[in-house]
């Protein structure tokens, strides 16, 4: 199994873009068992800040990560079902995307090869680059262009509305079937496009926040904790799950205290219906309270 990363970094006036896409990658790290970091910039950086992600992810190679995927402050995870490492294969070392404008950075699996180590310490070497109008892009594509040490041969694109999909129409850009934002994302990228565009991708990135996944997230992490804490059900937990995979449509009489029905939620059936004679959300019920505290409703989230 190849040590995985996926790494982001910000700026002081990008900590609320940042917010916004860091707690996607953070659930999406703990739903399948990747590690995930964020990393504060200092303001005493003497380069753009968008080339700090060769210095971070040489970092993490130095850790002895085997992958690194960087992401952009301004991503975020959009589809938390898509299975991460199908975007790799055994031939290719980088795997990144192209929009409209050619080669992106904004999110890039990086294996941690001695050829990959050579392209970023070539990139960081290249001073000529640092206030070009794309930074580390622009080194890069230029590495790319020339096919500096065979570079081309490495490097694996992988669609654009895959791994760093675009809401092309909020640019009053023409449609990019090709990089568009759909179901099937799993990244999605809000770039800007001036200094002052900040609010613009606030606003994108809270149209796309995935509050399914979130909730079923929330769902998940409950079903791992029941699982673990004795009861006179626990340990039935993970059959009735098994059993319930086979179901569309499943009833529950009984609810008590919320403990099955997050075994039968986890399965999603495509009907979930749980019935008792006392609202688990009432102040008695411990998790019934939690719930009620954190503005939930368990009939919102199964």
């Amino acid at each position: 199994t190849m040590k995985t990363k996926i790494i982001t970094a910000y700026t002081e006036n990008f900590s609320e873009i940042s917010d916004l896409s860091y707690s996607g990658i953070k659930r999406y790290g703990e739903r399948y068992n990747i590690s995930t970091e964020r990393f504060l910039l200092s303001t005493a950086i003497d380069r753009p800040p968008s080339w700090y992600k060769i210095e971070l992810v040489l970092q993490e190679f130095k850790k002895g990560y085997d992958c690194v995927m960087w992401v952009d402050a301004d991503t975020m995870v959009v589809n938390f079902d898509h299975d991460f490492f199908s975007i790799l294969n055994d031939t290719h070392h980088i795997f990144l995307s192209e929009d409209t404008n050619g080669i992106n950075l904004g999110v890039v699996v990086w294996k941690n090869t001695p050829e990959v180590v050579e392209i970023l310490n070539k990139i960081w070497s290249m001073k000529e680059f640092i206030n070009h109008t794309w930074w580390e892009q622009g080194a890069f594509r230029n590495l790319y262009d020339s096919n500096w040490k065979d570079i081309k041969n490495i490097v694996q694109f992988i669609p654009q509305n895959i791994l760093n999909a675009y809401d092309y129409g909020s640019y009053g850009l023409p449609p990019h079937p090709e990089g568009e934002i759909n179901p099937k994302s799993f990244i999605a990228h809000f770039p800007g496009w001036n200094k002052d565009s900040n609010h613009i991708r606030i606003r994108l990135m809270k149209k796309y926040i995935n509050t399914d996944h979130c909730n079923q997230h929330i769902v998940e992490t409950q079903f791992l904790k029941e699982i673990s804490t004795p009861s006179d059900i626990n340990e039935h937990m993970l059959t009735l799950q098994k059993y319930a995979k086979e179901c569309d449509h499943i009833t529950e009489m009984g609810v008590r205290w919320v403990v099955s029905t997050y075994a039968f939620s986890t399965s999603k059936p495509k009907t979930l219906i749980s019935i008792d004679i006392i609202d688990p959300r009432k102040p008695h019920n411990e998790i019934g309270n939690q719930w009620n505290q954190g503005g939930k409703r368990l009939e919102d989230i199964v």
